[in-house]
Order: C-alpha cells, then sequence, then structure tokens
C-alpha cells in the first residue's frame, strides 16, 4: 500500500510540474477540433481541503470539455496521505454559478484511535480508508482569468472494513470527536 501511495504521490507532483511549466511557457490554450465542443485543452491547479484535495492539500483538474473535467488530488489528512481521482460534469457551464456533479475514487475516510493513560498517550490505530465518493456542488467564477471558488456536498460510500472497525471501537466504548458524519464539505478554489 505504501508503494502504492508514493507512486501516486510522484505521479502527481509530476503532474503538477508539467502543469506549472505549461502554463509558464505559454498563455495559450491548445485548440483543435473535437466531439466535445469548443477543443480546449485547459489544465486548472487549485487548493482547498475536501476529499477531493486528500483532506488539506491540492487537486489539478482536465477540464477536456466545458462540460467534463477529470482531476487528481492529494493532501495530508491528519492521518497520512490522502488521494484522490475523479471527474466532474458541469451542468451549465457558461453560467458563472456552475453546478457541479462530481464522481472519484480515493480517500473518503480515516480513523486515529489514542488511549491515554498515567504514563502517556499509547496510538491504537491510524489508518485511512478508501473507496468511492459521489457528491454535487458549485463552481462560482470571480475575476478575469478563469479563477473559481468551488463548494461541494460529497456522499462517502465507506468500506465495510471501516464501518465493522468504527463500530467495534464504539461498542467498546471509544467515543469519537468528532463522530463519523454521512457526508462530507469540499472547499477550494481553483486558479
Amino acid at each position: 500500500m505504501k508503494k502504492k501511495t508514493f507512486n501516486l504521490v510522484t505521479a502527481l507532483f509530476c503532474l503538477a510540474l508539467i502543469t506549472t511549466s505549461a502554463k509558464a511557457q505559454d498563455s495559450t490554450q491548445y485548440h483543435s477540433k473535437s466531439l466535445f465542443g469548443s477543443g480546449q485543452l485547459v489544465i486548472k491547479p487549485g487548493i482547498g481541503f475536501g476529499l477531493d484535495y486528500g483532506g488539506i492539500g491540492i487537486k489539478a483538474e482536465f477540464v477536456l470539455a466545458k462540460w467534463l473535467g477529470i482531476f487528481g488530488g492529494f493532501g495530508y489528512n491528519l492521518i497520512s496521505v490522502g488521494y484522490n481521482a475523479g471527474t466532474s460534469f458541469k451542468l451549465m457551464p457558461h453560467k458563472r454559478a456552475t453546478p457541479v456533479i462530481l464522481a472519484m475514487y480515493g480517500y473518503n475516510a480515516g480513523l486515529k484511535i489514542k488511549s491515554v493513560s498515567p504514563f502517556g498517550q499509547n496510538e491504537i490505530l491510524s489508518k485511512t480508508y478508501y473507496g468511492f465518493t459521489a457528491g454535487a456542488g458549485v463552481e462560482v467564477g470571480f475575476g478575469t482569468k478563469g479563477n473559481k471558488a468551488c463548494f461541494s456536498i460529497l456522499v462517502p460510500f465507506r468500506s465495510k472494513e471501516f464501518h465493522d472497525t468504527y463500530d467495534s471501537f464504539e461498542n467498546s466504548g471509544v467515543k469519537f470527536n468528532p463522530p463519523v458524519l454521512p457526508i462530507a464539505i469540499t472547499i477550494g478554489l481553483m486558479f
């Protein structure tokens, strides 16, 4: 699992470098005839927090068409490195406030449990869980350079392993603070 995480982080880091160098070389966009409409391939980097940012992290979205994007994000989820990859469907791409539907796979839960004794704290469990997540939100454009603020409500479909572990600790008297909620919220900025 650690090798997969390292490979994904390395790939996303290289993607970020390519994005930065491509933006620095030329401000024009690639245009071609396409079944998707405008034919523009746009790469949008962003920062934020939420599942699609891997926790607190960065995200890059490839806008394949005005209504379709694929993205990858990674960050720190207060336990370990988290990552996600998915797709976004922009329902009204020509509007300043665009409703968006998201679907992704990657980090969608984490548990960190410590015991406290007179001799200090001992970590019992520290684990990140992965699975499918879907949701909806809005992208609000601001400024003249295509910047946007992103807000989403996501529904993570957490694994049986996560639920079994969570329920086991809860039944043994562990109080989770905050408790695990059935939804997650994402807030970010894309440039």
